[in-house]
């Protein structure tokens, strides 16, 4: 999977998310699909622990749905993140890598 979105710094993707120029949703599932091809097989990076895809779905059309309304969605909005397992989330678990 090969998105170009993906490879948009984080202020010009959300721009365009923010703008309905690009959907949150199909960035979400493009990210997915990313971390999925890279990770998976014996030669894979293996460098997701855990993930919330029903979650980010979520988020990510809720936030398409704001920019329809015509609502103001913040400035990172639609960008995928990674968060490093020592940093405390409130619905994955935390690990530190163990």
């Amino acid at each position: 999977m090969n998105d170009e979105a993906l490879q948009l710094p984080a202020a010009t993707l959300a721009r365009r998310v923010g703008a309905g120029d690009r959907s949150s949703l199909a960035t979400t599932d493009a990210a997915f699909a990313r971390s999925q091809a890279v990770g998976a097989g014996p030669d894979g990076l293996n460098i997701f622990l855990g993930h919330d895809r029903e979650w980010s779905r979520a988020e990510a059309e809720a936030i398409d749905a704001r920019v329809v309304r015509g609502e103001s969605v913040g400035p990172l909005a639609g960008v995928p993140v990674a968060v490093k397992d020592n940093l405390a989330t409130v619905h994955l678990p935390t690990t530190c890598g163990s």
